[in-house]
């Protein structure tokens, strides 16, 4: 947000202007003198110059009043706060009903992050003139970094009122706005602050982030990439535009824009971090590992750079690694359970079942509804031989996924497995809402007595060429166990081998006839 108290008034110019009857010319030309030089930009010189006119003893109470609101504006503008109050708090004694030394001492009190008394200061201005805009625009200000939107938007509403052609009011009530979740509203009010300032980077920036936030990721890459073309040089103007090449699937052209803010930055961890993704999502690991691991040094206490950088572990199997990165980030973000759920994953692939309960039932007591942790941890438990805890745990993937005929295959198996008397009637239940010609369904016909082993297995070594050697293997293990609820072990046993032989090792049939093969 910006501020309107950003500038010398020329009003304090034309007050001294007055003729030489009212004060000796001394003092007015070193006070005029220190307004020209504060316009320059000239601080120190205005602070010199305002100060002699001060002490020359030469100037009327009220044109002290304005020599000492120069300098506190020098002040301000030196980030010394506490002078620019004193000077502004000397100006009011001396004309207590100067709006523009309340007003910039609003805006010094707010700087300081005193906002109460900002606000104190803007409202005294605002009773003192009821028609000036700069107070209520800055009021609202205040009220928006405390947090209090609607009276930032109803200060705003109001300046506008006074003032409808300034931009920079519609750009910061535009920002009001996103920040209660109002998007059209917001960009309704960039759009018109565009309209009056076609300049104006920040504003289409910001209307960028609405649309983003809208998910039009078209417009907010438009809108990014004009805010860019006005200002080459803004690091986040390249970074929120990767953002958005990142959601539209273009991770080359994500790269190109964090690399250019890395360059505009190059302590950007955020962006380190986000190209880093982006070099996982190509597949490229090492260099998402360089770009994270960077990422971190510059911001060690980034819990998301230590996950995803586990993630990048995780993906190259290097397992001690990726439990390293996942213990760092639930250490920082101990409400992370996505870190939990896949460290529960690295445990899971190195067969430390008992740990990967632990960390699935972490998973789940953070976000009850994870479904993939109830699946992951019933396939745990399963392969553990806990039929029933794995039953509960598949029923409760059953209710959040409860269109996947997988969740009710298992779910009927734990059941059946912990002697459930209603498995088969459960089962029969579920099945009434999956397509019939659609895999697994041949597997639920056979285990509600509705099919028979062979024309499974017949089924599965006649599918489609590119799915025929996953159903191959999934029947194999699925008529294996249907065989092993039947008492027929020497058939089931024959079936899990085959499935061990013939399933890759990541599907769940190859673990669980692994597992399975064991307890025989």
């Amino acid at each position: 947000m910006r501020s309107l108290t950003r500038g010398f008034r020329i009003f304090l110019f034309v007050a001294l202007c007055v003729s030489n009857a009212v004060a000796a010319a001394d003092g007015i030309a070193d006070a005029k003198a220190a307004l020209v030089a504060g316009q320059r930009g000239e601080y120190d010189t205005a602070i010199r110059l305002a100060t002699r006119a001060i002490e020359s003893g030469e100037l009327s109470p009220e044109y002290r009043a304005i020599a000492l609101s120069i300098r506190g504006e020098a002040w301000s503008k030196k980030k010394d706060y506490d002078r620019a109050i004193a000077d502004f708090t000397a100006a009011i004694r001396l004309n207590p009903r100067y709006t523009y030394a309340f007003n910039h001492r609003g805006f010094a009190w707010k700087n300081k992050g005193k906002l109460g008394r900002a606000i104190a200061d803007y409202t005294e201005a605002i009773r003192l003139n009821p028609k000036d805009a700069e107070a209520f625009y800055n009021r609202g200000v205040a009220w928006q970094q405390k947090g209090n939107l609607d009276r930032a938007i109803s200060d705003y509403t109001t300046a506008i009122r006074l003032k409808p052609g300034i931009a920079v009011i519609y750009d910061d009530r535009g920002l009001a706005w996103k920040n209660k979740g109002k998007l059209g509203r917001a960009i309704a009010d960039y759009t018109t602050a565009i309209r009056l300032n076609p300049k104006d980077a920040e504003a289409f920036y910001n209307r960028g982030d609405a649309w983003y936030l809208k998910k039009d990721y078209d417009r907010a890459i438009a809108d990014f990439s004009t805010a860019i073309r006005q200002n080459p040089h803004i690091a986040p103007l390249y970074y929120d535009r990767g953002l958005a090449w990142k959601h539209k699937g273009e991770f080359d052209r994500a790269i190109v824009d964090y690399t250019k803010a890395i360059r505009l930055t190059p302590q950007f961890a955020q962006a380190y971090a986000e190209r880093g993704r982006a070099w996982q999502q190509k597949g490229n690991l090492d260099r998402a590992i360089a770009d994270l691991t960077e990422a971190i040094h510059l911001n060690p206490k980034d819990a998301e750079a230590f996950y995803k950088r586990g993630n990048a572990w995780f993906a190259k199997q290097n397992y001690h690694r990726a439990i390293a990165d996942y213990t760092k980030a639930i250490r920082l973000n101990p409400k992370d359970a996505a870190a939990f759920y896949n460290r529960g994953n690295v445990w899971y692939q190195k067969q430390n079942y008992h740990r990967a309960i632990a960390d699935y039932t972490k998973a789940i007591r953070l976000k009850p509804k994870f479904t993939y942790a109830w699946y992951n941890r019933g396939l745990v438990q399963f392969y553990l031989a806990r039929f029933r805890p794995a039953a509960t745990d598949f029923a409760q993937w059953q209710k959040l996924q409860p269109h996947d005929a997988y969740a009710a295959v298992w779910l009927y198996l734990a059941q059946a497995r912990a002697g459930v008397r209603k498995a088969a009637s459960e089962l029969s239940e579920n099945a009434r809402q999956f397509k019939t010609h659609h895999w697994p369904a041949p597997v639920i016909a056979l285990y509600m007595g509705r099919s028979d082993a062979k024309t499974v297995l017949d089924q599965a070594s006649s599918a489609a060429p590119k799915v025929r050697k996953s159903q191959m293997c999934e029947a194999d293990f699925y008529v294996g166990y249907w065989y092993l609820l039947k008492h027929q072990d020497g058939r089931a046993r024959r079936l899990f081998q085959t499935s061990k032989k013939r399933c890759p090792k990541a599907f769940i049939e190859y673990r669980a006839s692994v597992a399975t093969l064991k307890r025989m």
